[in-house]
C-alpha cells in the first residue's frame, strides 16, 4: 500500500482532531490545518480533495487536473 496523510482542514484544535481520530479508531497520520493555510497553499476549496504526491511534488489533483511538478512546501506556525 501507499502511505496516507490526512489534512484536517479547519477542524478545531489539535486535541479536537486527536479525540475525533481516537473515537473513530483512525490510525493514519493527520496534520491539523486549523486556519486553512495548507488548503490555501494547495488551492483546495472543497473537501474531501485527493492530492497525489510523487517524490515530494504534486502529481495529480482531480479538481485542477494539474501536473505541476512544483515542489510542495508545507509550513505551519501555530
Amino acid at each position: 500500500g501507499y502511505p496516507v496523510v490526512s489534512v484536517a482542514l479547519r477542524s478545531g484544535t489539535n486535541k479536537d482532531v486527536e479525540d475525533y481520530l481516537q473515537t473513530h479508531h483512525y490510525q493514519f497520520t493527520t496534520v491539523n490545518d486549523p486556519q486553512g493555510k495548507i488548503a490555501d497553499q494547495w488551492q483546495v476549496n472543497v473537501t474531501p480533495t485527493i492530492i497525489i504526491l510523487n517524490k515530494g511534488k504534486m502529481d495529480y489533483n482531480p479538481k485542477h487536473e494539474i501536473n505541476t511538478h512544483e515542489p510542495i512546501l508545507v509550513t505551519i506556525n501555530n
